[in-house]
Parts: structure tokens; sequence; C-alpha cells
């Protein structure tokens, strides 16, 4: 692509070979393509430990005076830790170097942790009425604590709430408030 003229390139190191790309079919050799066809080799390593105990059901005989349908909850906690490494060839760590890649892969190394507690509600007002078939509201809230190594925590919050009508079995309508956080991953952090 950087070439002089069709046979000699203007930095002639790694055996250089020019390319036209905008060449008819069949103009690209297969000395010109031996060039270009650079392998690259990543190696990708990844362990995750996941411990998670949850319970839900209803509330029984707690209701709303409108519905037959009892409070519906959910909870929970969540314990996950994740290990992640990679290990790039020579190539794949210099920018430009392999084409279609995008940006250069340095050596990743990395271990994060996360402890989370949630619960959930489905709260039943009214149903199986003229016009309100269903009314419900819906609510939840996840408390996370994210850690990167000993000492160096986070912790933050995400919630929803929101109202469910039905005002027929086929139709239902919703609107809903929602926050969510995602812990970044090994490769943005490190």
């Amino acid at each position: 692509l950087r070439a002089f003229n069709t046979t000699s390139c203007t930095n002639t190191s790694g055996g250089c070979v020019p390319l036209n790309i905008f060449g008819a079919l069949g103009s690209i050799t297969p000395t010109m393509a031996a060039f270009i066809n650079q392998d690259a080799l990543l190696r990708a390593n990844t362990e995750q430990d996941v411990a998670t105990a949850t319970i839900s059901g209803d509330l029984g005989n707690v209701k709303s005076p409108f519905s037959e349908l009892p409070i519906g909850i959910a909870g929970g906690v969540e314990y996950r830790r994740i290990s992640a490494s990679n290990k790039s060839d020579g190539p794949s760590q210099i920018q430009g170097e392999v084409l279609g890649t995008g940006a250069p892969l340095p050596d990743r190394t990395g271990t994060v942790t996360l402890k989370e507690m949630f619960a959930e509600a489905l709260i039943p007002i009214i149903a199986y009425k003229p016009l309100v078939n269903a009314l419900n509201v819906e609510v939840g809230y996840r408390q996370s604590e994210f850690q990167v190594k000993v000492g160096n925590s986070q912790d933050y919050g995400s919630y929803k709430y929101g109202l469910e009508w039905a005002p027929i079995e086929q139709l239902r309508l919703r609107a809903m408030k929602q926050r969510a956080t995602r812990a970044p991953n090994i490769n943005e952090l490190f």
C-alpha cells in the first residue's frame, strides 16, 4: 500500500511486497498474499467460580383486598470470582501489524470478585375485575460489592420499579424505571 511503484516499497523491512488493493481480479499474486497473510496467535484463559442461593414464592394470604393473587417475592445472594488472562504473540501487540484485528492487544491478567444480594416483588393490586384483568406493581433491588484487589472495593445498587396493567387478558401495558450497572470485565480493567 505504501509503495513508490508496483515493485518497490517505501519501507523494505520484513521483505515488503507492494500490493495494489484496487487491482483487477487475480492481480494479487501468491507472493503478495503471503506478505499480508500473517498468522496472529492469542491464548486466552478464563476461570469463574460462582455460588448462588435463591428463594422465591408467595406470601400466602398477604394480598390486596382487590386481588385474589398473593404477593410474589424472590431474593438471593451470589458470589462470583472471575480470573482471566491473555497472551498475544508479537505481531498482535503492534498497532497495524496484523490487518483486520483492530487495536493492539497487549498481554493482560487480572481477577475480580463480586458479592451481590437481591430482592424482587410482584404485587397484584387488582385482578380479574372489569377493565382491569390485572394491575400489578413490580419492584426489585440488587446491591453489589465489586472488588479488584483486597481492600479496593466499590459498592453500588441497581433497581427497578414499574406498573403493569392488563385491561383484558390479551393486552398488557407496562411502564418500568430501571437502573442497571454492569461490572467491568478483565480486558476493560487491565
